[in-house]
């Protein structure tokens, strides 16, 4: 009976974490003009989007000409979104449907979807989505362009009243399709070969971001740390991570936060300086080591002459001879040289 509560604790610990899975995108690389409008977190203007930074359900991000962003949800590889230029979309996470496209170009990678899910991403005039494909949507107020890359995908147009239809009709692989405005799927055609080059230049370019480690799978952002120990902000119409609605509160904690990690930092780069500066001194100890001893030889050498001129002085014998029989008497002391006789002449 005592592992019921553990049990419980446990059952209650996965569920959150599967209900929170897939609550955030994460820009994870950018270039060019990019701004976000963060609706969750109170925020009423656009921007300039920052590396890392977390887009929840609410938020909206707008790439403008000749630049790109690259998203992943939840800090999972296997989930990636690029925004070309000229593209804006909101994060929505209503059930399915994860995105809402108002105008621009989506190219998505989507693997690992659970069993019994789908990825969706709604556009003005369609809904579109895979259950694990590489694919592209291109909507505008009128049309929305779909192409599937890898493998089968699905769409449903959208009604005059603003409901979705229940049946999903099929974008074959390699196949592209166009969903007007209140109209079902046109026929379906072959993707040009100049678009599939394009698609395995954009999957390339995000398969090396991955292998760089631009997303932290297994070390969420910091943010995200700081945001799990807030409460939760629940809107009318949907259900939203933990609270972003106090701006100036979270950026506290988020610099607070950052400031830690910086002096856990600082005491190594401390150390590494300390080690420095006493190599330094040792160095210029051991220099001045050697230049005493060189100066108290000096020194001596000094008193010995002193000494042997005064010798010479007293005795009345020419500077320098009590220096020669010194010189003398040493040599005396030392060992004749053995030298080899000349080998006969043959």
């Amino acid at each position: 009976m005592k592992r019921l509560p553990a049990l419980a604790a446990l059952f209650l610990t996965l569920t959150f974490i599967s209900a929170y899975a897939e609550d955030y995108a994460e820009v994870f690389y950018f270039s060019g003009d990019v701004q976000v409008l963060l609706d969750s977190a109170g925020e009423t203007e656009w921007s300039r989007v920052r590396k890392n930074v977390l887009l929840e359900a609410g938020d909206s991000i707008k790439v403008g000409a000749d630049s790109m962003a690259e998203l992943n949800l939840d800090g999972d590889e296997a989930k990636l979104i690029r925004l070309s230029g000229n593209t804006q979309a909101t994060i929505i996470f209503d059930s399915n449907e994860k995105i809402e496209l108002l105008e621009g170009e989506v190219f998505a990678s989507i693997k690992n979807i659970s069993s019994g899910s789908t990825f969706e991403i709604r556009t003005p005039t369609a809904i579109c989505g895979v259950r694990g494909t590489d694919w592209s949507v291109k909507a505008t107020a009128e049309n929305t362009d779909v192409e599937a890359f890898d493998d089968d995908l699905y769409v449903k147009n959208i009604e005059p009243d603003g409901t979705v239809t229940e049946q999903e009709t099929p974008v074959f692989r390699g196949y592209k399709t166009q969903i007007a405005k209140f109209q079902k799927p046109r026929q379906q055609e072959r993707i040009p070969n100049q678009r599939l080059e394009r698609w395995r230049s954009l999957k390339g370019d995000l398969d090396g971001r991955v292998r760089q480690g631009l997303i932290k799978k297994k070390q969420p952002p910091m943010r995200r740390q700081n945001r799990q120990q807030m409460p939760y902000q629940r809107k009318s119409n949907q259900s939203l991570p933990p609270d972003r609605s106090n701006p100036s509160a979270r950026q506290a904690q988020a610099d607070a936060l950052e400031g830690r990690y910086r002096s856990m930092e600082q005491p190594q780069q401390k150390n590494t300086d300390q080690r420095l500066i006493d190599d330094h001194q040792n160095a210029l100890i051991n220099t001045l080591d050697n230049s005493q001893q060189r100066l108290n030889r000096q020194i001596k050498e000094n008193e010995q002459n002193f000494s042997n001129a005064q010798q010479d002085l007293e005795a009345g014998r020419p500077q320098g001879s009590a220096q020669q029989q010194r010189n003398t008497r040493q040599q005396s002391k030392r060992p004749p040289l053995k030298t080899r006789a000349p080998a006969p002449r043959k």
